[in-house]
């Protein structure tokens, strides 16, 4: 798990297009890196309890939404965001 958390966005991005990788396992890898080492650092404040089910929900589709698709990301915390 904690190589995929370390890999590049780009590279997760090109692990997920060639289905070496899945957004679950990527959301995963990341929820347990912060797990790990986020109360030591103190960097996230709040993760959605929805992380896993969207990655779930866009494994199911078909084709790529975006640049992003598939990759979690990180909003700060001065950012308002409806619902955390």
């Amino acid at each position: 798990m904690d190589e995929i958390a370390s890999l590049s966005a780009t590279q997760m991005r090109h692990r997920i297009s060639a289905g070496e990788l899945s957004p679950v396992e990527v959301v995963e890898a990341c929820l347990a890196r912060v797990e790990r080492y986020g109360g030591l650092i103190n960097a996230v404040v709040t993760l959605s309890d929805r992380a896993v089910d969207d990655a779930r929900e866009l494994e199911g589709r078909r084709g790529e939404l975006g640049p992003l698709h598939g990759l979690p990301v990180g909003i700060k915390d001065v950012t308002q965001v409806a619902g955390l």
